[in-house]
């Protein structure tokens, strides 16, 4: 009797005939080892999880790109794409799901997951994007904000293909506008993260510590009328019950009646590609590449906004550049660069990471980024040492 297994793979050789029975049967048991769960499944928090039939809507493309290539660029390609595919599924072998601490992936954009697992097989310049909100005291599990971006990294360097830049981003001048954040203490903040995380990739994770950039967005007045538009693309095809469920988030982090802006800048951030919308933090960061592709990591808090920019895509943007991405969301219920207001602890405060048990005063959900840090500094430093 035919397995499940079986019959997918035969109708991926029906749909791809260019890819090999081996490339082929790799494709699906990824599709079917992965734990990652689908978020924005019904335009809410709902979640499901991926199946190998998810294969299907993963944007898998023809060989036709191929053509003219070298006999070695194609054995290269043929060899690197499983590889690539196992890592942004968190399917490799070991496993990098539980030291990625991501749990879902996008579904509204799922048909990029291929395009991008392409172009990083084909080396072409893919980004990785983390942003951070203004804030004027950055806790010290911000750092776990880095790792899942990280991890991925250095699984497609063992897969041989190029790494994509990471890029750290303080959206202080956005965010402290919209939000009534003092901005030059944000700035500090940032500065003092990229202080902290530079020395964290040293210690940690120094062979794709070149590959990391600290930057920051440009204030609003020089990001030209596109803010602007999209608002008013927001506030035309959203409904009110979501409009109301967006002014109490903006009235929760003092934003108040910049909400519609707020959520727009989520768009201008992680879904148009728009040349020199981020610069280095300072002078010693690298400056950030001129992506074609790019991945989005973000907390718990960001479904909400990943189901509005989706939306909002959908709608229509006018003429501006899109670009074709993923969205990973990660275990973080509390934003990492904002304080848990249940307790938690300052950037610039030393703790024994071993020793969490000591009165630290740090809420739960913040205690699970922070053993999660630990667990994550171990295990690299035992990587490292071998």
């Amino acid at each position: 009797m035919t397995s499940e297994r079986d019959k997918i793979i035969t109708r991926v050789g029906e749909l791809y005939p260019g890819y090999s029975n081996r490339v082929r049967s790799r494709f699906v048991d990824a599709f079917n080892k992965t734990r990652l769960v689908f978020t924005g499944n019904n335009g809410d928090d709902s979640t499901v999880g991926l199946t190998g039939q998810d294969f299907f809507r993963a944007g898998l493309q023809g060989t036709d790109f191929l053509a003219g290539r070298s006999p070695m660029e194609v054995g290269f390609f043929n060899g690197a794409l499983p590889k690539v595919t196992e890592t942004l599924l968190l399917a490799t072998d070991p496993p990098i799901h539980k030291s990625s601490y991501i749990r879902e992936v996008g579904q509204k954009d799922f048909g990029n997951f291929f395009p991008v697992a392409i172009a990083l097989s084909l080396d072409d310049e893919v980004a990785i994007r983390v942003v951070h909100g203004a804030t004027t005291e950055m806790p010290l599990r911000s750092l776990t904000s880095m790792i899942p971006a990280l991890v991925i990294m250095e699984s497609l360097a063992k897969a041989g293909v190029k790494v994509p830049q990471l890029q750290m981003i303080s959206a202080h001048h956005i965010s402290a506008d919209l939000n009534d954040i003092d901005f030059n203490a944000a700035r500090k903040e940032a500065e003092k993260f990229a202080i902290s995380g530079r020395r964290f990739l040293q210690d940690l994770f120094p062979q794709v510590e070149g590959n990391v950039t600290f930057l920051e967005d440009r204030p609003i007045s020089e990001t030209g009328d596109v803010l602007g538009e999209l608002v008013e693309s927001l506030d035309s095809n959203i409904p009110t019950d979501v409009k109301e469920q967006l002014m109490q988030k903006g009235l929760a982090n003092g934003g108040g009646s910049n909400h519609m802006h707020y959520a727009s800048a989520h768009v201008l951030v992680h879904d148009l590609r728009i040349p020199d919308l981020m610069r280095p933090l300072n002078s010693d960061q690298p400056r950030p590449v001129d992506y074609s592709h790019l991945i989005n990591i973000g907390n718990v808090q960001e479904r909400f906004f990943y189901n509005l920019r989706k939306a909002l895509m959908n709608a229509g943007i006018g003429d501006y550049p899109t670009v074709t991405g993923i969205q990973y969301i990660t275990r973080h219920s509390t934003p990492p660069y904002y304080m848990d207001l249940k307790g938690d602890v300052r950037l610039d405060r030393e703790i024994d990471l071993d020793d969490l048990s000591q009165n630290l005063g740090i809420g739960p959900l913040a205690m699970r980024d922070y053993e999660y840090l630990r667990d994550a500094s171990n295990r690299r430093r035992v990587v490292n040492a071998a």
